[in-house]
C-alpha cells in the first residue's frame, strides 16, 4: 500500500509538472493497482502455505512418533479356543505414561469364555483404563494378560484387533447411510448382505430398522438431503 502510494504521488508530481500526460497516469495508476493487487495475492497466498505447512510438519511429526506397543518378533495367531476367548488379568499394575501414579497395582480377574460383566466403580477408578489394556492401546508396566492362556503380547496385534470391538462415550456418527456405518465396523465385509443384517440384528438396531423409509439405505444424520437424525442410544 505504501509503494503504491509513492508511486501515484510522483505520477501526479509528474502531471502537474507537465511530463506526464493524463492518459499515460491512467494507464500507469492501472498497472501499478494491478502489481499491488498481484503482489497482496502472493503474500497472502504464502500466509497460508505457511500456516498450512505448520499442520503437514505435525503430521510428519505423527509419522514418526515411535510406537510404545512394542510387537512380537514372531507373533503368535490368536487362539480361538475356546471363543470368545478367556481373558485374565494376572497381577496387573499399570500407570499411564509420564505420571507416577498407578491407576490399577496388583489386580487380579478372570473374564471367562462367554461371560459378560459389568465394571463399576467411581471416576478414576480404572474401569476405562482395563478396556484400554484388553484393547492393547497400552501394556500392563508389570503384570501380563492372558488370552486362553497365552500373553496378549505374543499375539498378532491385528489378528486380535478382528476379534474385538470396542464403542466408547465419545463415538463418530457417520453422516452417511445406516448400512454404511455398520460396514466400517468390518469394512472386509461390505460385500456381504447377509453379515451386514446379521450385525444389525446382534446389535438389536433391527428393532428401529422398520421405522427409517429407506431402510438400510437410509441416510443418518442431518447433513445431507432428506437424512433423519436418530436417538443417542440408537446411534450407539
Amino acid at each position: 500500500v505504501i509503494a503504491f502510494a509513492i508511486t501515484q504521488a510522483l505520477n501526479l508530481a509528474a502531471v502537474f509538472a507537465g511530463k506526464l500526460a493524463i492518459g499515460q497516469f491512467t494507464l500507469y495508476f492501472q498497472q501499478t493497482l494491478n502489481l499491488a493487487k498481484s503482489a497482496e495475492g502472493v503474500l497472502d497466498n504464502y500466509s497460508s502455505m505457511n500456516m498450512r505447512s505448520k499442520y503437514i510438519d505435525q503430521y510428519f511429526e505423527l509419522l514418526n512418533y515411535p510406537n510404545s506397543i512394542v510387537l512380537a518378533n514372531n507373533p503368535q495367531p490368536f487362539p480361538k479356543k475356546p471363543n470368545p476367548p478367556i481373558i485374565e488379568f494376572k497381577n496387573i499394575s499399570f500407570k499411564y505414561p509420564d505420571s507416577e501414579r498407578f491407576i490399577l497395582k496388583d489386580f487380579n480377574l478372570i473374564i471367562e469364555s462367554g461371560e459378560k460383566i459389568a465394571l463399576v466403580g467411581e471416576n478414576g477408578a480404572g474401569k476405562s483404563t482395563l478396556i484400554k489394556l484388553i484393547l492393547r492401546f497400552y501394556d500392563p508396566t508389570q503384570g501380563e494378560i492372558l488370552l486362553n492362556g497365552v500373553n496378549i503380547k505374543k499375539i498378532d496385534l491385528q489378528d486380535w484387533y478382528k476379534q474385538i470391538g470396542a464403542l466408547f462415550q465419545d463415538f463418530i456418527k457417520y453422516q452417511f447411510t445406516f448400512k454404511e456405518n455398520v460396514i466400517y465396523g468390518a469394512v472386509s465385509k461390505r460385500n456381504n448382505l447377509h453379515a451386514i443384517r446379521e450385525a444389525i440384528q446382534k446389535a438389536g438396531a433391527d428393532g428401529y430398522l422398520k421405522d427409517l423409509p429407506n431402510g438400510i439405505d437410509q441416510i443418518v444424520g442431518k447433513t445431507f438431503e432428506d437424512g433423519i437424525d436418530l436417538s443417542g442410544g440408537q446411534w450407539q
